[in-house]
């Protein structure tokens, strides 16, 4: 007898709102608080449910002398053939099987996450008309999905069936029944699963992240994870909940580790998504109610419609009230915060980490493909690996032994080849699928050409990204009319960058002269054969134009003069070179710098021709230093102090004065004042403020790089090549490792 109102009450909003297939309900007349009439609750029970046609059968409300509560349903085995239904479609008091009662089940791991309420009740049964079916059943409710809500029911859109495994009280446990009631068990929305993974969207942005896009499963350990709480004033979290991501896309992770490096790349919001549990599949679930189908490009994820809901907050932009952040001056005090304000459980979860360090691994394709990339392996090579790997059942199953061979086609695209020169076409296209954006400011275009290639490349300034090749050739020798195609065919007008390179190089784009010319200098009117004022005269008449015709202009200026770098390697190879010329070859200076190096020919080290590694060596050796004279000495300390305080990344607040000191040691051993002298004697003011940042070293190190791949696509020198270099430089998979490789810059 069940005499509790409000349970009543609620039961028949329930029903009534619910609709459910088949139902029995049996109300005591005595209880006079129930809000609606039982012909509207039986009007509002007989109608049809989703067009299931097992649910069109009428439903009766009988009122027996004693009444009880329950609900009606279906039993079949695990075979799948049906028993009976309860009550009888036909005549309900005909039939002699009572309904069987549901153990309350208050475990969800019983419930193996596919309903989210579970209405569980217990009859008083007459244990003579009882008919035992097993110890074991499956029991489907059909179109019931319930919700326990502050002493409230509220109802979700019905699911089409759904099941669980109920096991059964013995005989002597239900005679220890003597009063029926109803138990409503609250459990969080996991049922059904939704139409997209959580992890198919980005944690930040909410963006989708599809199978062509880079992402990365988040990790405490990586740099983003603090980057976004000094950015956003929040940590990460929600990450051992199902109702949130748990992997950031490529272009939040790039932008939060960029800002955090100091660059001027910034996140597009200054509140990133809020992520929330969820109450329903149908309106407040943000994975089921993005509709992925018009997905097809990798840019066409902006074009998805997402929502902004309770369960998902869509991010907020910056504005007026809500600026970007400043970085940390200082990361590591931020790191030292972050632990002090970390939970009391840190201890146990950093232990609970180690624990699991030592659990075997199988690898992704993510990993793989960096590990590939740092063994620099060849797609035959790789696909050999991919295979072993494979065989052992040590790689998951995302991991395609055969998507070695075609993985330059990602880049290549971008690349075009005309008669002898392999370029770029698209360059904004090839920044956006390396996943960082193009701001012209930031880079620097390096022209040059080594003993089997011409060159164009892009770097970075600053050095925080690797090299990004744009042209190529062969068969083009580098000449003033190759360098005008190569810079046509990059569309270098559009983009307008710096431009580096050795004095050569800087001479073809501005149109000068080569060789040893009497105005080489494209500052002002030098004259290089007017040895004796080189010293004593600082200030020469600037140069106003750069005309064909005039003081050794012959052709017209590829670029404007405003955008060319001064190369501090090439000046610094220069300062060496007439150091050493103004040594006495057969004093013990000179005989020191021969032993140093025995494979030098005579023609070199008489003429000064060194390269960078062998001038480090000759700074750090004290040897070579005790044995030059005093006046040697004192210029060769200059020359340090000059490398040191001015040409590098550290520049001294007393550089003008450690640059004269150099001219004048010079001026005292005799040494000529070449081109590269100059320019430190008479324009200091138009070198960058950050040498380092600026040089031509990190494109003279580019020819180094792409020899590799030279090697491999011998003789074919294209697009291909250009598009596997380019897969190189990516890294998917940020984790720290115990060893890493060699080159620690990548995309």
């Amino acid at each position: 007898m069940i005499n509790d109102n409000r349970i009543i009450n609620t039961l028949i909003d329930l029903l009534t709102k619910f609709k459910v297939s088949r139902a029995l309900i049996e109300i005591d007349k005595s209880i006079s608080s129930v809000k609606q009439p039982i012909s509207i609750l039986d009007d509002a029970l007989g109608g049809k449910i989703n067009g299931n046609a097992e649910s069109l059968q009428s439903l009766s409300v009988i009122e027996p002398a004693k009444t009880n509560l329950f609900l009606c349903y279906r039993v079949r085995r695990r075979n799948g053939d049906w028993l009976y239904d309860y009550p009888p479609l036909a005549n309900p008091k005909a039939s002699n099987i009572l309904p069987i009662t549901v153990k309350v089940i208050k475990s969800i791991e019983q419930l193996e996450l596919f309903i989210d309420v579970i209405v569980s009740y217990i009859y008083p049964l007459n244990v003579n008309r009882f008919k035992l079916l097993g110890n074991e059943e499956e029991i489907l409710f059909q179109d019931l999905r319930l919700q326990y809500k502050s002493e409230q029911l509220s109802v979700a859109k019905p699911a089409p069936r759904l099941t669980y495994n109920a096991c059964w009280p013995s005989i002597s446990e239900r005679q220890k029944v003597t009063s029926s009631f109803i138990e409503i068990v609250e459990i969080a929305m996991a049922s059904r699963q939704c139409k997209n993974s959580p992890d198919s969207f980005c944690y930040v942005c909410g963006y989708y992240v599809g199978d062509k896009h880079v992402s990365n499963k988040i990790s405490k350990e990586a740099k983003y994870w603090e980057a976004y709480r000094l950015y956003f004033g929040m940590s990460i979290g929600d990450q051992e909940k199902a109702c949130a991501p748990h992997v950031i896309c490529g272009s939040c992770r790039s932008n939060l580790e960029a800002w955090l490096r100091g660059s001027a790349r910034v996140m597009p919001f200054a509140i990133p998504r809020v992520w929330r549990e969820p109450q329903n599949h149908h309106d407040d679930c943000y994975f089921c109610m993005v509709n992925i189908a018009k997905y097809r490009k990798v840019k066409g994820r902006r074009a998805l419609t997402y929502p902004s809901i309770p369960s998902s907050i869509a991010p907020v932009p910056h504005s007026e009230t809500l600026p970007v952040p400043k970085p940390p001056a200082n990361l590591e005090f931020n790191t030292e915060c972050e632990d002090s304000i970390s939970s009391e459980t840190s201890d146990a979860e950093e232990e609970y980490l180690q624990s699991t360090s030592a659990d075997r691994h199988y690898p992704s394709k993510r990993e793989l493909d960096d590990l590939i990339r740092d063994l620099q392996l060849t797609k035959s090579a790789a696909e050999l690996l991919t295979s072993r790997l494979s065989e052992w059942n040590l790689l998951r199953d995302d991991c395609k032994i055969t998507a070695y061979r075609k993985r330059h086609l990602d880049y290549s695209v971008y690349f075009d080849v005309i008669q002898d020169l392999c370029y770029c076409k698209d360059v904004n296209g090839l920044f956006d699928a390396v996943g960082i954006e193009h701001d012209p400011s930031q880079w620097r275009l390096f022209i040059d050409s080594s003993t089997k290639s011409l060159k164009g490349v892009l770097l970075h300034n600053g050095n925080k990204y690797p090299s990004i090749p744009l042209a190529y050739s062969i068969q083009m020798k580098e000449d003033y009319e190759n360098v005008k195609q190569l810079l046509l065919k990059i569309n270098y007008a559009e983009f307008n960058w710096q431009l580096c390179g050795d004095f050569k190089m800087l001479g073809f784009l501005l149109g000068l002269q080569g060789g040893y010319t009497k105005y080489s200098c494209f500052l002002c009117l030098w004259n290089s054969r007017a040895d004796g004022e080189h010293y004593s005269k600082i200030q020469w008449p600037p140069r106003k134009e750069l005309m064909p015709g005039k003081y050794n202009v012959i052709k017209e200026p590829l670029v404007c003069r405003e955008k060319v770098l001064l190369p501090p390697l090439h000046i610094k190879l220069g300062l060496v070179k007439q150091f050493v010329k103004a040594l006495d070859f057969e004093g013990e200076a000179f005989q020191e710098i021969r032993a140093m190096f025995p494979k030098l020919s005579d023609a070199k080290l008489k003429g000064g021709i060194f390269v960078g590694p062998q001038i480090t060596t000759m700074l750090k050796s004290r040897t070579l230093e005790g044995k030059m004279t005093e006046t040697e000495r004192k210029a060769w300390q200059a020359f340090r102090d000059v490398v040191n305080g001015f040409l590098g990344n550290n520049k001294d607040p007393n550089y003008e004065e450690i640059v004269n000191t150099l001219i004048t040691s010079y001026q005292k051993m005799g040494c000529r004042m070449s081109l590269k002298l100059h320019f430190l004697c008479s324009h200091l003011d138009f070198f960058q403020e950050n040498l380092g940042d600026f040089s031509e070293e990190h494109g003279e190190r580019f020819h180094q790089d792409i020899q590799l791949m030279e090697r491999r696509y011998q003789g074919r020198w294209d697009s291909a090549m250009m598009g596997d270099y380019m897969w190189f430089l990516i890294r998917e998979d940020i984790s720290g490792h115990k060893r890493n490789a060699r080159s620690t810059v990548h995309f």
